[in-house]
């Protein structure tokens, strides 16, 4: 089952054990096109993820409750003024559905969130007097189930954090805080150095922003401590405002990151450089300056690309701040979350090559107007000005990059390349000067297994064996099971079936893999491919696709489905399923 990524703005925070602290990484599931569940798992495990936070866990279905994951809720800010009355119809149907059900089917529920930077001056007052109320009922409905509640601010709220020792919240803040901190178990504060990095021309300054290894730090006469890194430095600034506040036992979580374009100091090389400090700073064991000894907690701003979020000229990096781009493929070197490549006929399917460019007899004004629309409608971040692929400065290939953008994203259809008429599709990219900078095709990524629960998978179990054992003989269960195990690639929900033939290929061929990686795309259409496959079978018709056939049989195509596996145990065959979580 594919989340729906407009409807899915979920933030999600996956959590990675260290040494020490955690490590967690943000993801929102807004891309144009939706990154499927399956490689979303597959993305989680590379970098060894153990945790995840949602906004519902109805977005993650790749989560198994058998899994052991722990999760984190994000309540949106828009329910915290509805949270703020415990009679709230609101707040109890959101308790039971996202925690107190999940809690029963097994799920590690360990922490909610409530809200995102609501404070801050881009909502004015309009949850000053709601949030300590809401943050305090939220907490007697989960407190009791074992689920702690964190509250949430931003850099912005601090009226001073720099020296650390001096840290204060701004006195408006401070009064929301003093009466929602008695029902936090922790605050999470968001705090970039990559915008503090913008305004500095200082090269010591800046190589202590991006956590650059050999950075000098600096000493705070106020507390008599050394700071050798940015992390500590705001960390701390937060636990002087909470001391001021009577909370100076209160945990701090930085949500940061670095975005990899947009402008000059936004490159996947300085990304690198730190979200490696970051991993440095989360497993120290010195803790910070103030709290020595202490853990060390971090969320990263974004694990994945959001080519959807709205761009400003204000913000030009705003959807390039994930470790891969909206197609799940890795653009930062950080060895210490992983690294996942994309694999061809597995994970993706590369589109025709085929590009559209602007026309060459197309005027400024004309192809002016169509890149306006064009970059409404698709990621333009690179021909921002000072960003990765703006220079030199040339209207017809910034065009020529936003048009097909839009092109690759609409799959190739022929109408996605117009644009009033300043378009046009070629099968080579006109112009090659910079290989970084070149057009690109698109891909069409597979959805793999991983995207139901284990509830769904329990019932579909049942329904499958259930039909089979009234459609088909005994002998013929595994091979029927298999064949529902293929990855759907066409756009239509019940594809070409195969008979008995491929079935027995892919029941070979799975069991002579230790490693199964391939599995069904979605159980629904499973149940369906079973159903007509029998009846075909019956029919005794021919094989639809030679192809498959044969991919079955060189063992590229394996049956990894939780029926699979299933028949697997039944055979004395069990092995260890290709799904991360």
């Amino acid at each position: 089952m594919r989340v729906n990524a407009l409807a899915c703005l979920a933030t999600l925070a996956l959590l990675a054990g260290t040494a020490q602290g955690s490590l967690l990484a943000a993801l929102k599931r807004d891309q144009v096109r939706a990154v499927p569940d399956g490689l979303v798992s597959k993305v989680v495990g590379a970098g060894g993820f153990r945790g995840l936070a949602v906004r519902s866990t109805a977005d993650c279905l790749f989560l198994r409750p058998d899994s052991n994951v722990s999760v984190s809720l994000v309540v949106p800010n828009d329910y915290i003024e509805q949270f703020s009355e415990l009679s709230s119809p609101a707040l109890h149907e959101w308790v039971e559905k996202e925690v107190t059900r999940p809690l029963a089917r097994g799920f590690r529920v360990d922490a909610v969130q409530l809200g995102e930077a609501p404070l801050s001056e881009e909502y004015g007052a309009r949850f000053y007097d709601s949030m300590p109320a809401a943050l305090s009922n939220l907490a007697s409905l989960v407190n009791p189930l074992g689920v702690g509640v964190t509250v949430s601010v931003s850099l912005a709220d601090l009226s001073v954090s720099y020296p650390p020792s001096a840290g204060a919240f701004s006195p408006s803040v401070a009064r929301v805080l003093a009466e929602a901190l008695p029902s936090a178990g922790a605050l999470s504060l968001e705090a970039y150095p990559f915008l503090l990095a913008l305004d500095t021309d200082d090269p010591a300054t800046f190589s202590f922003l991006a956590l650059e290894p050999d950075a000098q730090g600096f000493w705070d006469d106020g507390g008599g401590l050394w700071y050798a890194d940015v992390l500590s430095s705001l960390h701390d600034a937060a636990v002087y405002a909470l001391e001021a506040l009577g909370f100076g036992d209160e945990t701090v979580i930085l949500t940061t990151g670095w975005p990899t374009d947009g402008v000059e100091r936004a490159t996947p090389e300085l990304a690198g450089t730190f979200l490696a400090g970051v991993a440095r700073w989360v497993g120290a064991e010195a803790g910070t300056p103030k709290r020595p000894g202490a853990d060390n907690s971090a969320v990263f701003r974004q694990l994945v690309d959001s080519d959807a979020a709205a761009l400003t000229e204000d913000a030009p990096w705003a959807r390039r701040w994930g470790i891969y781009d909206s197609r799940a493929r890795s653009k930062v070197n950080a060895s210490m979350v992983g690294t996942y490549d994309l694999v061809r006929d597995v994970d993706y399917e590369a589109t025709a090559r085929k590009f559209c460019v602007a026309r060459s007899d197309s005027t400024d004004a004309a192809l002016i107007a169509a890149l306006s629309f064009a970059c409404n409608a698709t990621d333009c971040t690179s021909v921002q000005q000072h960003a990765s692929c703006y220079s030199p400065p040339n209207l017809r290939r910034h065009a020529s990059l936003a048009f097909n953008g839009y092109f690759q994203d609409g799959e190739q259809d022929a109408s996605k390349c117009f644009f009033g008429g300043v378009a046009r599709t070629v099968d080579d990219d006109p112009d090659q000067s910079n290989p970084k900078c070149g057009l690109e095709t698109g891909i069409r990524l597979i959805e793999t297994s991983g995207s139901a629960s284990l509830v769904a998978d329990l019932v579909g179990l049942a329904i499958l064996i259930g039909i089979l054992s009234n459609l088909l003989p005994a002998r013929n269960l595994l091979r029927a099971a298999c064949l529902a195990s293929f990855p759907s690639r066409a756009p239509s929900p019940v594809r070409p079936l195969r008979t008995y033939s491929d079935a027995s290929a892919c029941a070979s061929g799975m069991l002579a893999q230790e490693s199964p990686r391939v599995c069904m795309a979605s159980l629904r259409w499973s149940i369906l491919s079973l159903v007509f496959a029998a009846i075909r079978t019956e029919a005794g018709i021919a094989p639809i696709s030679a192809e498959w056939d044969s991919r079955a049989r060189s063992g590229i195509v394996r049956g990894d489905s939780l029926p699979c596996v299933a028949f697997r145990k039944m055979t004395g065959r069990i092995y260890s399923s290709g799904t991360v979580v």
